[in-house]
């Protein structure tokens, strides 16, 4: 069991936003953990801590008028470790979109490279063996909702989640939290990789959602989910897409009924003279 008063983490943070006279935005940050932290939770083995180099991470964002037809939500950030080439790069382009007083949807994209990154992949007779790895996420989101009435309306959420890992490093964790050379390969017989992965999940969720009666409401919904994963890794993103839309999907259909009873005016009624 991991010691109460062990150290884990310190970190010093400075951030900062305007707010310009046209209702646009724009900010940043500076994140630094200056000395060595301790991951309690990364070697799978309570106890065991894995040492966390010193970082440094960036981040600056700007936000356009939200009260126009169209606004832009954009956001970079880079994060920099004290440890070889190992670093963190991450971008998100997010679209609002309102046609009209009842059209309105979010088109959204975000994409994160971590070079270098290290993270527990097995365990090797008493060895825990954590991964060097690329890994790549990409995210592209569409919401919108539709008001027919002020009781009725229909929303959507498309999501489609793509990571990938590919390792190029093994290492064995030391007791002291520190990590080195390891024989671990992790091969397969035929020369693959154990642990590389391409994960995919693509989902989608529809909602009717009409208030019959004031805070009662009845819900539709309908949700389709994709999963795919697989050893080999794939960098182009519509083979991989056309892949993942191929794979056996989960239908689901569901239906909510939210009542509110005013407890207070049935007790009203309830105490009435015949």
């Amino acid at each position: 069991m991991v010691v109460p008063d062990h150290f884990f983490n310190f970190a010093v943070e400075l951030s900062t936003f305007r707010v310009l006279q046209g209702f646009n935005a724009f900010g940043g940050s500076v994140r630094a953990e200056p000395v060595v932290t301790y991951d309690p939770f990364e070697a799978r083995v309570p106890g065991r801590l894995y040492e966390f180099p010193v970082n440094v991470a960036y981040e600056a964002w700007i936000s356009t008028n939200y009260n126009l037809p169209y606004a832009v939500d954009l956001r970079g950030g880079y994060r920099r470790f004290d440890e070889r080439d190992r670093k963190n790069l991450m971008a998100t382009l997010e679209q609002r979109f309102r046609p009209n007083d009842r059209l309105f949807f979010i088109l959204s994209a975000s994409h994160e490279f971590k070079d270098e990154d290290v993270g527990w992949v097995a365990f090797s007779d008493d060895d825990i063996i954590l991964g060097r790895r690329d890994q790549w996420t990409t995210e592209i989101g569409l919401e919108g909702s539709y008001t027919f009435t002020n009781r009725l309306s229909l929303n959507a959420d498309v999501r489609h989640y793509w990571s990938r890992a590919n390792y190029v490093e093994y290492h064995t964790l030391l007791e002291d939290g520190k990590i080195t050379y390891t024989e671990y390969t992790g091969l397969n017989d035929d020369g693959s990789s154990r642990h590389n992965v391409d994960f995919d999940a693509f989902t989608v969720d529809l909602w009717l959602r009409w208030n019959f009666a004031p805070g009662s409401e009845l819900t539709l919904g309908w949700k389709d989910n994709i999963f795919a994963r697989e050893n080999v890794v794939r960098q182009n993103y519509f083979d991989n897409l056309n892949d993942t839309w191929a794979s056996p999907g989960i239908n689901s259909i569901s239906l909510k009924v939210l009542y509110f009873i005013d407890a207070a005016k049935a007790a009203q009624r309830g105490k009435r003279p015949p």
